[in-house]
């Protein structure tokens, strides 16, 4: 058995802060879908910046209907065939959810990460002034106002869980989260199949 976490929310949610933990502190193997995009950024001569990629992604939603991070997860796997335990930190589409249902049955696991806006709206703020990922050249209103963005709050109606980082820790959460991953894919973090070999 193994399972896939699949986490949704807005921009400065937490979902890094949350995807750090699960690895660092429960062993969990990231799939690096930004990884992907930023490469194929530099391939087409374009800037690494979060809207750029972004928009990338979108493209390759609507070339391949989101099937695009479901191939990155098997290939990724593949390497690590003896992993039971994997993690996508950023789903934004409810078709990219239904591409990994479809793939992965019941080894996914879908959780949406959300606070409320004036929270994230000072948190964008603050990991701007400090150097964070976020450009300083986009305002939060800028980047929330993406047709990306504003599809990701409904995320929250289909997912399994819902957690509210102004009201939890992320340590916390990801422990939550790791619990129940482990509930369906075992306490052997080094056991068990590929993703693509479990279908």
């Amino acid at each position: 058995m193994f399972a896939l976490i699949l986490l949704s929310g807005p921009i400065a949610s937490g979902k890094t802060s949350i995807a750090e933990y699960l690895a660092k502190d429960f062993g969990f193997n990231r799939i690096r879908t930004g990884q992907f995009l930023a490469s194929q950024a530099q391939l087409r001569g374009l800037s690494t910046d979060r809207i750029v990629l972004q928009s990338l992604g979108d493209q390759l939603d609507a070339e391949t209907g989101g099937h695009w991070a479901v191939k990155i997860a098997e290939e990724q796997s593949a390497k690590a065939p003896t992993k039971k335990f994997w993690l996508l930190d950023s789903v934004r589409r409810d078709f990219q959810v239904r591409c990994f249902r479809e793939k992965f049955n019941s080894a996914v696991i879908h959780f949406h990460i959300t606070a409320p806006r004036d929270v994230l709206r000072m948190r964008f703020v603050q990991r701007v002034a400090s150097g964070g990922e976020y450009s300083p050249h986009t305002s939060y209103a800028e980047a929330a106002a993406s047709a990306t963005e504003l599809q990701v709050s409904s995320l929250e109606d289909i997912a399994d869980h819902v957690f509210d980082t102004s009201a939890e820790q992320a340590a916390e959460i990801a422990r939550k989260i790791a619990a129940t991953a482990h509930s369906i894919g075992g306490s052997d973090a080094t056991g068990g199949s590929t993703l693509g070999k479990n279908m």
